[in-house]
């Protein structure tokens, strides 16, 4: 069983290839993950060519002989996730990621954590959620799911969070003030918020606004110090610190990236994924919280792509 066949991580990260290159024919020795991130590719499996665009990922598994040919236009861009796993081949080679699967989420996930020993258990445990959503062909989240509401005392807190953050900087208030709003306890709504969306309030507040100053430094050329500011960090050394801890970059590359073309980042837990979504979403551009806050003020950065996650 996948959940349980031993595995060996061995490397992930990012690819950029000329148009017109060619990678292969190999054969394959290891499991590898590849998912395209801007351009057109062509990927031939056994003499069978699959199109990819971006939102295909793809699985090459041991035995298989496969080529690339990376088409562009221009600079090609993929992630890769590379591992060993001792479990027979013969899974789906090719799955599209829409907008609601795990897929890509999980995947940046695991590339964010670089390949620090320490993250290992992080790492694998990422690869056999995906492998296991794989097989099943269910990566993808029912619409119930995604639109629903939730437990109504963490739907008041996050609405205290959008009345308090709208059209203002994105300070962080206490617990005790949501748990106040929701009318229950500081505990409880801890205990709500880690069964719900899978980090305690406190770090779900920080995730929010981690992913809102993640907004701002790819799609505005506002100074760092400016969007740590709006968004409740001191400065932008201290938004430095807990942007390359949740992301694996500090905001200044991840800029340089976005502006190159490259993938934008995520928030790792899917469901607070979507809630940050709905907050930034709920009233249109504001200076705090909106879904195109700053966007008009200056324009993109660079000649790369403005990703909307």
């Amino acid at each position: 069983m996948i959940a349980r066949a031993p595995l060996r991580f061995l490397h992930s990260g990012w690819a950029e290839y000329p148009a017109g290159t060619v990678y292969g024919p190999r054969q394959q020795q290891e499991w590898q993950f590849v998912w395209m991130t801007r351009g057109i590719a062509t990927w031939t499996v056994d003499g069978h060519p699959y199109r990819l665009e971006p939102g295909m990922v793809t699985l090459s598994q041991p035995g298989m002989r496969d080529s690339y040919r990376w088409e562009g236009p221009g600079t090609v861009c993929h992630g890769m996730v590379i591992f060993i796993l001792d479990h027979p081949a013969g899974l789906p080679p090719i799955r599209h990621a829409g907008a609601d699967s795990v897929l890509l989420p999980l995947l940046h996930h695991i590339v964010s954590l670089g390949d620090d020993p320490r993250s290992a258990v992080q790492r694998d445990t990422a690869i056999r959620l995906i492998l296991l959503a794989w097989a099943s062909g269910h990566h993808q989240r029912p619409a119930l799911l995604a639109q629903s509401p939730g437990h109504p005392a963490v739907a008041a807190a996050l609405d205290q969070l959008r009345q308090l953050w709208t059209g203002k900087n994105l300070s962080q208030p206490s617990v005790p003030v949501l748990a106040r709003r929701a009318g229950i306890s500081a505990a409880h709504l801890t205990r709500l918020f880690r069964n719900e969306l899978g980090a305690s309030p406190q770090e779900a507040m920080r995730l929010i606004r981690l992913d809102h100053a993640a907004d701002l430094v790819a799609t505005t050329a506002q100074g760092l110090d400016t969007i740590a500011r709006r968004c409740g960090f001191t400065d932008a050394r201290h938004l430095a610190r807990w942007f390359r801890r949740a992301f694996g970059l500090s905001p200044r590359a991840y800029r340089h990236r976005i502006a190159a073309g490259g993938p934008p980042v995520y928030i790792p837990l899917v469901g607070l994924r979507e809630r940050a979504r709905r907050l930034k979403t709920a009233n249109g551009p504001s200076p705090g919280l909106g879904a195109s806050a700053g966007i008009a003020e200056k324009g993109p950065v660079g000649p790369g792509h403005v990703y909307v996650r």
